[in-house]
């Protein structure tokens, strides 16, 4: 995006030198400092109208703007929202680190050049490779934004050529892949797995729920970040979510996942952990209020 530049805090250690002890009578040993404890994992949501967005360039305040939702975008893999003012276009660049992003709203324009860009819409899905230039812009009458997962850090090069072959996808919310969630309820929930393994660790996802599916109070042994694509999500007890709102749901929350009766739900997951459903009941853990 247009010179966007990331900015690490710099921290300074401060070390107190005193005056040489005598060294028959050494001083005491200072008691060792207890660690602190961790933050307990908690879970929250945000609606669509109430993301805080913060300017991609803290120098460009009416340029792009974005929310990480979970990582460093300074040090490795991290998901994001990003939001592109209407008619805005980057200049050819590239990225260190593979990307992955659905449309919500607006519509975005992606390519490997300024003359061979597609104009993609609302659930619409593109994968770009590490270090393949592209361009990308919004070309609607309204901004647009989207949801994307970055396997490394954040970066940008600029590009004087376009690549001669370059390989990034892309992929109409009609034509994405879904498999059930559970192969006996082939008209349950369905899952299209974007990255990663879900029966073996960490994953990224496309989650499918048909219009009045409820799921039973339950908890995932991993945490996860969601973001609404299309359709109302109530995930708790609060108000249903639109497209663009976003929640965390930490390892060993009780919550239920709804999708309001009408249009089919579809949401993005990123999960720290394997798959796993248990429901309270097994659990024997008791119902908590988000």
């Amino acid at each position: 995006m247009h010179r966007i530049i990331l900015y690490a805090c710099s921290v300074s250690l401060l070390v107190a030198c005193g005056t040489q002890s005598d060294p028959e009578t050494p001083e005491p040993e200072a008691p060792a400092a207890e660690a602190p404890e961790p933050a307990a994992p908690t879970s929250s949501s945000t609606n669509a109208a109430d993301v805080e967005w913060a300017p991609l360039n803290p120098e460009q305040p009416e340029g792009p703007s974005w929310v990480v939702l979970e990582g460093d975008p300074t040090q490795g893999a991290f998901t994001m929202m990003a939001k592109l003012g209407a008619g805005f276009e980057t200049p050819l660049h590239k990225h260190p680190s593979g990307f992955t992003g659905v449309v919500i709203s607006g519509e975005v324009s992606h390519g490997a050049s300024k003359d061979a860009v597609k104009v993609i819409g609302p659930g619409t899905l593109w994968t770009e490779p590490a270090n393949e230039a592209h361009v990308t812009g919004c070309v609607s009458d309204e901004d647009c934004v989207f949801v994307g997962r970055m396997d490394g850090p954040m970066a940008m090069t600029p590009v004087e050529t376009p690549d001669e072959t370059p390989s990034a996808s892309v992929v109409g919310a009609a034509d994405i892949e879904y498999t059930p969630v559970n192969p006996e309820q082939p008209e349950g929930p369905g899952m299209a797995v974007l990255s990663g393994d879900q029966t073996q660790g960490a994953f990224v996802a496309l989650v499918r729920f048909p219009g009045g599916l409820s799921t039973p109070e339950h908890v995932h042994s991993a945490s996860y970040v969601g973001v609404v694509i299309s359709g109302q999500i109530q995930d708790g007890e609060g108000a249903a979510k639109a497209p663009g709102s976003h929640w965390n749901n930490a390892a060993g929350h009780p919550h239920q996942t709804s999708c309001v009766e009408g249009d089919d739900c579809v949401f993005f997951v990123s999960m720290d952990g394997a798959m796993d459903m248990t429901p309270v009941a097994d659990a024997g853990a008791a119902p908590d209020a988000e």
